[in-house]
């Protein structure tokens, strides 16, 4: 590959954490995936700020916090300012998961790191995609191609989740594919992965590297026994899963067993937007299986997510309106923050209830905290007695609330003081404009504007000895007196006869009457229709929580597992690759794998596994070096066209960045770019290594200046001359493995070398046609 590789993790790398990775292609920087935890720790992402402001573009592979959580608050405070680039419904089921975290924080805190605005500016800036469709990455400052194409490709695991295929200018592949799943399900099918075969480096995950799953359908079974023993025993069943991703393969497998006789009970979606996640799956059936396409035809085009056994609400109050044994599938599974973790805390003390996991919570969290304990991973007696710090949003009441209604009323008056100051600003600029310009008698609209506004006179100036001249005007309010130019036509004067009407005092005041009704009721309609704003604050107390109730894990992830992950890589035979998005051990079980796995090996020329914020050069060229060409160097070139490239040949001197001089091309810098040898690793640079401008290519001295030989670029056959040679009307024909041409001049082409342009020589008498000959034979290569 030609290009200028580079790869810097800026989280989720010998960790868990969120995926964020920047990848630099030339100048061009990429950040693949924006992700962020559920606790919207700052620290996390801090390496993105020092990024943020010169990406290029981000690709997100899929909608959950993991992979795009930080995207609005990097655009809002960081300085991001590029296009996005996503499939339909990661941008769609995004938005959901992001607007449902940030209602689990308002709950509970004043959270300010995002609003709902700032998802919605964020997204605004997303390109939509669809599987396999190729899109040129475009420069943000110009808008100029950069000769990098994306295609997105189906990954499985969520919906719309993908893989990317990256390349400059028909060159070797990148291919950037984390969490996806190779198995098909209800309702996506798997991923494509392993077609994708030899791409030059693949950057994939190793989370699963060490994990065995279990069969798909033992794992449906083993869940549906636990909730039905569960309900049977008069218990409710809290499912802990995600806000829009995998709770649709959930929703389609407990839909399915309700219609088979549990409508009995209650099965409920609980989260912040219920509604628009299950209206954004019914309309993205497109990104689904054939199995889902399927089952709408049998259906007579009955879509699979009108789901009439499922109960969607949006608030606990909501919920505690629910009679009877339920089963609530809610999001935020670490339970740091939601409905799922007030209910746990509800539930938790009741030995019938039942809480089950579909995924790992996040480390740090509560959740994981609890399966830790079923993996024996931390003693039970931690469930005895679990401490909890409980956060609640409460209405103000007594004292607080005078005190914050008195804050309001003081700020309004504020407003109100200001509106008021604003108006009367207002209103002197236009009558000094008026008074400077005077009205505009042609035009009867703005006179009839004019006449509606306020209109104030200067008072009289008067000047005592001693006075200034320029003192401050008083105004003084005056009836506005407006003088209209008459108009005339055939008949004469052209009046307006409602001036000249006289109305009943009676139908003016009745219509006054009837005005002031509709104006009331509008506003009472409206205050009806909104809901009362009860002033709130929140409060945290810590709680002794003592976990009685039934938790089991039901692994429903929706990602390969680690003998999976292995047999896939066989298939793929990347040249290089790069391991990601893991512990430390399941990083290290899958580079050793690669290192002594005879398949992957034989076509691997190298592995990385790079720590957070650790920089590793994939460049396959070793001799390739990055300077930046002064724009009087670039003007004073003379380019040449071959084969759809423009070459020139250039004179310059290598000069310092930071130094002024060398912009001028009269300093330069004593450097010699050490060459690497072939067989060289990638170089790692450490987090702490500064980056180093890069050199500049400046004009050199005129007394520096020195001739070139020209330099002939292209390939000549003589086949391809002799047509060239008879549409110029010379006559031509081969003999002994030249071109002979009018009896006179010969053509000749050389041995070929390795490495070397096979040599062309004329031979001939000097004349026309030997001048001739040599003109139309130079036409054919670019000559610089």
């Amino acid at each position: 590959m030609t290009s200028i590789v580079k790869f810097t993790p800026l989280s989720g790398a010998k960790n868990d954490g969120p995926c964020c990775y920047l990848l630099e292609v030339d100048q061009f920087k990429l950040l693949l995936d924006c992700g962020w935890t559920e606790q919207f720790d700052l620290e996390t992402i801090r390496r993105l700020k020092d990024y943020a402001p010169h990406i290029d573009a981000v690709l997100l592979s899929h909608p959950d916090l993991s992979h795009l959580g930080a995207l609005p608050y990097a655009f809002a405070h960081l300085g991001l300012d590029c296009a996005v680039y996503a499939t339909t419904p990661v941008s769609l089921m995004g938005q959901m998961f992001l607007f449902d975290a940030w209602k689990a924080q308002q709950l509970e805190k004043d959270f300010d790191l995002f609003t709902p605005d700032d998802i919605e500016a964020a997204f605004a800036r997303v390109v939509d995609l669809k599987y396999q469709q190729n899109v040129q990455l475009l420069d943000r400052s110009t808008g100029a191609g950069t000769g990098i194409t994306i295609e997105a490709h189906h990954a499985g695991h969520m919906i719309g989740g993908c893989l990317f295929r990256i390349w400059k200018d028909k060159s070797e592949q990148i291919l950037y594919a984390v969490d996806y799943n190779h198995r098909r399900e209800r309702h996506l099918s798997g991923s494509v992965l392993e077609s994708l075969t030899r791409p030059y480096l693949l950057i994939t995950d190793s989370q699963n590297a060490k994990y065995e799953q279990p069969k798909q359908k033992e794992t449906v079974q083993g869940l549906l026994q636990q909730v039905q023993s569960a309900l049977r025993n008069d218990g409710d069943v809290l499912i802990m899963t995600d806000t829009a991703g995998r709770v649709l393969e959930l929703l389609q497998i407990f839909e399915d067993t309700w219609k088979k006789g549990l409508s009995v009970y209650k099965l409920v979606f609980l989260t912040a937007c219920p509604d628009q996640v299950i209206e954004h799956a019914r309309t993205n059936v497109e990104f689904m299986s054939k199995r889902i396409k399927e089952r709408m035809e049998e259906r007579n085009d009955q879509n699979p997510f009108d789901l009439s056994h499922v109960i969607r609400i949006s608030t606990m109050a909501d919920l505690q309106r629910i009679p009877g044994r339920k089963v609530v599938l809610t999001s935020q599974d670490g339970l740091s923050s939601g409905f799922g973790r007030e209910l746990f805390i509800q539930w938790a003390g009741n030995e019938k209830n039942a809480v089950c996991f579909t995924s790992r919570p996040a480390p740090g969290t509560l959740g994981r905290k609890l399966v830790d304990v079923l993996w024996r991973k931390l003693p039970k007696t931690v469930l005895e007695n679990l401490n909890v710090v409980h956060r609640q949003r409460i209405p103000l009441r007594g004292a607080d609330l005078e005190a914050f209604l008195a804050e309001k009323r003081q700020k309004e008056k504020e407003e109100a003081e200001q509106a008021e100051a604003l108006a009367l600003e207002e209103s002197a600029l236009e009558e000094d404009a008026e008074t400077m310009f005077g009205p505009d008698d042609d035009d009867d609209d703005d006179l009839a504007a004019t006449a509606l506004a306020r209109h104030d006179i200067m008072a009289p100036q008067i000047t005592k000895a001693g006075q200034e001249f320029f003192t401050k005007a008083k105004t003084f309010d005056m009836y506005p007196c407006v003088d209209r130019r008459p108009r005339w036509d055939d008949y004469g004067e052209i009046i307006r006869p409602e001036d000249y009407r006289v109305e009943d005092p009676r139908e003016v005041e009745q219509r006054a009457m009837e005005a002031a009704a509709a104006e009331a009721a509008a506003a009472a309609a409206a205050a009806s229709q909104r809901p009362e704003e009860v002033p709130t604050k929140c409060i945290s107390r810590e709680i002794r929580v003592q976990v009685r109730c039934k938790i089991w894990f039901s692994e429903f992830e929706g990602r390969s597992d680690g003998k999976s992950i292995k047999n896939i890589l066989k298939q793929v035979k990347p040249r290089n690759l790069i391991v990601i998005h893991g512990d430390t051990e399941s990083t290290e079980d899958l580079v050793d794998f690669c290192a002594s796995d005879g398949t992957i090996a034989e076509a691997l020329v190298d592995v990385n596994s790079p720590s957070v914020g650790e920089r590793v050069d994939v460049t396959s060229e070793r001799n390739i070096f990055q300077l930046k060409l002064t724009d009087s160097l670039v003007s004073s070139l003379k380019f040449s066209e071959v084969h759809g490239y423009s070459i020139a040949w250039v004179n310059g001197v290598v000069a310092n960045p930071d130094d002024d001089a060398g912009a001028d091309g009269d300093g330069a810098m004593d450097i010699v770019p050490a060459v690497l040898p072939d067989d060289a690793g990638p170089v790692a640079m450490e987090e702490d290594t500064p980056d180093i401008g890069i050199p500049m290519l400046t004009n050199p001295a005129k007394k520096d200046l020195a001739g070139h030989s020209a330099v002939f670029i292209g390939d000549v056959r003589l086949s391809n001359l002799k047509d060239v040679l008879a549409q110029n009307g010379i006559y031509s024909y081969f003999s002994g493995g030249a071109l002979i041409c009018e009896d006179t001049v010969a053509v000749r082409l050389g041995a070929p070398q390795k490495g070397q342009p096979v040599p062309v020589s004329l031979e001939g008498n000097v004349c026309e046609t030997y001048y001739a000959v040599r003109d139309l034979l130079y036409e054919q290569f670019a000559i610089v």
